[in-house]
């Protein structure tokens, strides 16, 4: 049984495949997901990803900054639940 406790947080990783008809597809979540640099594009998402988990979590701010992309806050509201935020 994993306890949730109230100063830890967890970063997850979605794949996605979005088809011909431009509909997303959710491959997998990955608990851990590998944050190293393996291509040119990834710099820019890697240090936006890094630099929005820090102000969610040191300053709490979960609000949109209006630079793109941004970060969905999700909440347990109870057991096996969650809404976006």
């Amino acid at each position: 049984r994993v306890v949730q406790r109230q100063s830890c947080f967890e970063l997850y990783g979605f794949d996605v495949l979005i088809d011909s008809e431009l509909q997303p597809w959710l491959l997998e979540v990955n608990l851990s997901p590998a944050c190293e640099v393996r291509a040119p594009w990834m710099t820019k998402m890697v240090e936006r990803m890094a630099s929005r988990l820090l102000d969610i979590v040191l300053d709490g701010n979960a609000e949109p900054d209006g630079l793109e992309p941004d970060w969905l806050r999700l909440e347990c509201q109870d057991k096996g639940t969650a809404s976006g935020r």
